[in-house]
């Protein structure tokens, strides 16, 4: 009878031992697979965050005589501020802006700060390739390289593949872009066709007494 009740306890504990192993290997499954879960996609969040370049340039020098393209690098993003930032760069002009570029009802408006060379001059150590030696030249070549620039980097949907925008040039306030290194200024409501079409300074404030 004794031999009897030890066989019978024995066997309760022996499957009360393969009962919690059987938990113990359920619980790690299962606590596995939460983990595995957890662990992102390597492969596609590396496409996910992958972006292709194209190439952009930008233009220096002045219209009708002679414009030097530089190549640059961009993401398919590229922004009219970045190209600016590129030619700065490049140039060791001042191209500070008041705002950000407007790109809107088929025209593309550069707002300057005055803290750009517009108004400063060129700076003190010039880089050679690009120096400068009066306020004329400075002023035409910035602004035609700007011109050139954004009109050969973006298309004006609006008037199909070969279209392009006219450029604008204003200062900060909003207001037209006075010339102090040539005494002239550019008239907001009008695109920019070089600086023969810029009023003078005496000239513009007599016609405007005159009204």
């Amino acid at each position: 009878m004794k031999k009897k009740l030890i066989s019978v306890l024995l066997a309760c504990a022996l499957a009360g031992v393969m009962t919690a192993c059987g938990s113990n290997e359920e619980s790690t499954s299962e606590e596995t697979e939460i983990v595995t879960s957890d662990i992102p996609d390597t492969e596609e969040d590396v496409e996910t965050i992958r972006t292709e370049s194209t190439s952009a340039a930008i233009y220096i020098g002045i219209a009708g005589q002679t414009m030097t393209e530089y190549p640059c690098e961009s993401s398919d993003n590229m922004t009219p501020e970045m190209l600016l930032s590129t030619m700065e760069g490049v140039t060791g002009w001042n191209l500070d802006l008041a705002d950000k570029v407007k790109i809107e009802d088929g025209k593309i408006t550069v707002c300057f700060a005055k803290t750009s060379s517009l108004f400063v001059g060129p700076p003190e150590s010039q880089v050679e390739e690009f120096a400068v030696y009066d306020g004329d030249e400075l002023t035409c070549t910035i602004l035609d390289s700007i011109q050139y620039t954004l009109q050969h980097n973006y298309v004006n949907s609006e008037t199909g593949s070969e279209g392009i925008y006219d450029i604008y040039y204003c200062m900060e306030g909003n207001q037209p872009l006075e010339l102090p290194l040539i005494g002239k200024t550019l008239p907001m409501d009008q695109p920019y066709n070089g600086l023969d079409d810029a009023a003078e300074g005496s000239e513009a404030e007599s016609e405007e007494g005159n009204e």
